[in-house]
């Protein structure tokens, strides 16, 4: 592991980050340096078209990896694997979609599974669009643009256009802002609660 790579602080993009990518996450929910376009711009050129491990294979182009390197990313979407497969969902939910990552692992791991992602920024919801698409799986994958902490906005569009209910969820990954984990987890409807 190279010495950048170990020290965020001699990176570009941490400087970059620091500077001006928090303001662009926090009002488009993207970089704002055109990685996301990035993104699918690289797997629509280089992934097979209806093939989901291949797309898995190409989410992270090697110019990403040099601005945002995650080696453990292969080991992370393992560990989603295990779970989606333990739990065998019938209905998940991931809270940010960012690019389509988590979602298109969750479809892959539970292949009966009907997947709804919901993104604050609709461009990510777009280019994850693409992406499924791309992979085969946009018919089992739905991305909802909100956010569980909107004042219940997000949860009615879920349980009127999409069916959720008290009871009908099976998995839940949190993707998103980390600060908002427990009170969007405790705002989902579970078994028991009035929805």
């Amino acid at each position: 592991m190279s010495l950048k790579q170990r020290i965020p602080l001699l990176r570009w993009s941490f400087w970059r980050m620091a500077t001006t990518g928090v303001r662009n996450l926090t009002t488009t929910g993207q970089m704002g340096d055109g990685r996301e376009a990035a993104v699918v711009d690289y797997v629509l050129t280089h992934a097979r078209a209806g093939d989901i491990d291949e797309r898995l294979g190409h989410h992270r182009p090697i110019r990403l990896r040099e601005v945002d390197p995650d080696e453990r990313r292969d080991e992370k979407g393992a560990l989603l694997d295990v779970a989606v497969r333990r739990a065998d969902p019938k209905m998940a939910l991931e809270l940010g979609t960012y690019c389509g990552y988590g979602a298109l692992r969750i479809a892959r791991a539970a292949p009966a599974a009907k997947v709804y992602s919901v993104e604050l920024a609709e461009a990510n919801a777009a280019n994850a669009r693409q992406i499924w698409a791309h992979a085969g799986v946009a018919d089992r994958i739905t991305c909802v643009v909100g956010t569980i902490g909107d004042g219940g906005h997000t949860l009615h569009a879920l349980a009127g256009e999409h069916g959720f209910s008290s009871g009908a969820l099976d998995f839940v990954f949190l993707d998103h802002d980390k600060a908002a984990y427990l009170r969007d987890l405790q705002s989902i409807p579970r078994p028991g609660m009035a929805a």
